[in-house]
């Protein structure tokens, strides 16, 4: 896999959003930094989910909530498989809220086993190799093509300290982050 140039993306936050969907929206309304990313609509929908006094499984899947945890036991195997095996990892999402789903699956990747250090390389570098735009972003070096954040804490002792975003440069301009957010809708 490593020499014809595959890229691993686990998307391991795709197996929570198959399971009890009420697993998956309670931390989303739980962290006001994400709850607040909502339109009012889908904070009810999200709110209605977590509340639910019966689990929520889409019928297709429910096969997986059965095996959800030992799924997510392998996946996190087949990760670190891959990374040893020199196969770069990329983060991915197939569900939930744009952005939210990605600060999850940073955690989860940590959950899985890389460092955060590797979560973040694989956040960034990874998926310009999954894309084969490495060569102009991906790294932040001279002459690249970069998309900042500036965080209030260092993510490479937590990960989570991706939620603590303090500035965004997109395109040379500065931003708040909640100006951004405000424009995406």
């Amino acid at each position: 896999m490593a020499v014809a140039g595959t890229v691993w993306a686990p998307t391991v936050n795709a197996l929570y959003c198959f399971d009890d969907q009420r697993s998956y929206a309670r931390p989303v309304l739980t962290d006001e930094r994400f709850a607040n990313l909502l339109e009012e609509a889908e904070r009810e929908q999200w709110t209605q989910m977590a509340q639910a006094p019966d689990p929520i499984v889409m019928p297709q899947t429910a096969f997986l909530v059965e095996n959800t945890e030992s799924y997510v036991d392998s996946v996190a195997r087949n990760t670190r498989s891959a990374q040893a095996a020199g196969i770069p990892v990329a983060l991915g999402t197939d569900g939930g809220p744009a952005g939210i789903s990605t600060q999850l699956e940073l955690e989860l990747l940590v959950t899985a086993g890389l460092t955060p250090s590797e979560a973040l390389a694989a956040a960034t570098l990874g998926g310009a190799l999954a894309l084969g735009t490495e060569a102009d972003v991906g790294r932040i070096e001279v002459g690249k093509l970069a998309d900042l954040l500036v965080l209030r804490a260092d993510p490479t002792i937590d990960v989570r300290s991706c939620r603590e975003i303090e500035w965004v440069i997109q395109g040379g301009v500065a931003h708040a982050p909640g100006d951004l957010a405000l424009t995406a809708r």
